[in-house]
């Protein structure tokens, strides 16, 4: 499937967003000294990540459970491993568009019950893009904040691969200074993969776990990630594989 849908979500979006003035927009950057996808190092120096997002949908009397999203990476500095990254350029572009089946049906408002479509484009290499069904399904127990998600790729270079994310995670506020909220945000996950793709090997096990901790106030955060390897065949060691173990980062989060 090579039809690239990015230009007509951005049409959409932004006709949604003129048309639903109940709609909230989000829009942040977040700059890593690497990026890390599912584990695989993707680049092991700096990028920069810019997002949007729309959600909250309204056109008159009319709530719209959808959101959609783009979000970008810009690759800062070079990874050794891969001569054709280029400083300054995005080499990855993605949106997506979710459908909140908890909103639809009037559902218990702790519960979180998604589905969506997401798309991975890459530019710099012209690699085919990858196709994405997306579920979610979570529950906010007060104590802690539970889900699992699930990616099924169904068209691309991956086809065939499928991702499990479960995790816990607890938003904490440690203190209010000038009436705004200092919050510690604590999280982990674990992610299962199975590699059914044509021509290459038929692998399945637990690939990684996340373990992460943020603090933020107002727009602006700080974070750190540990990323641990589970099991070698799923995810070895060397370039494009293991070889980042500690993510930082830095970001800004806006909303209007």
């Amino acid at each position: 499937m090579k039809k690239n849908l990015i230009a007509t979500v951005a049409v959409t979006a932004g006709m949604l967003a003129a048309s639903a003035p109940a709609a909230t927009v989000d829009f942040g950057v977040d700059v890593k000294n690497a990026y890390v996808a599912s584990g695989v190092t993707c680049n092991n120096s700096a990028v920069a990540q810019p997002w949007i997002g729309i959600g909250d949908l309204k056109v008159g009397d009319v709530s719209l459970p959808l959101s959609l999203g783009v979000w970008g990476n810009i690759d800062l500095g070079k990874y050794t491993a891969d001569p054709t990254l280029k400083s300054g350029r995005f080499s990855e572009i993605d949106f997506n568009i979710d459908l909140d089946l908890a909103a639809a049906f009037g559902l218990d408002e702790n519960l979180t019950l998604m589905i969506g479509y997401l798309e991975y484009d890459y530019p710099r290499s012209g690699s085919d893009q990858d196709n994405v069904f997306v579920a979610k399904v979570g529950y906010d127990f007060g104590f802690v904040n539970t889900y699992v998600i699930s990616k099924y790729r169904f068209g691309g270079s991956s086809e065939g691969k499928w991702e499990i994310f479960a995790g816990a995670g607890k938003d904490l506020t440690l203190a209010t200074i000038a009436d705004t909220d200092l919050s510690l945000g604590l999280n982990a996950e674990v992610l299962y993969t199975d590699n059914n793709i044509d021509g290459a090997p038929h692998e399945h096990g637990f690939t990684c776990a996340d373990l992460s901790a943020s603090l933020g106030y107002g727009i602006g955060y700080v974070k750190a990630e540990y990323i641990a390897r589970m099991e070698d065949s799923m995810l070895p060691t060397g370039d494009f594989g293991y070889d980042v173990k500690w993510i930082f980062s830095a970001g800004v989060a806006y909303t209007f």
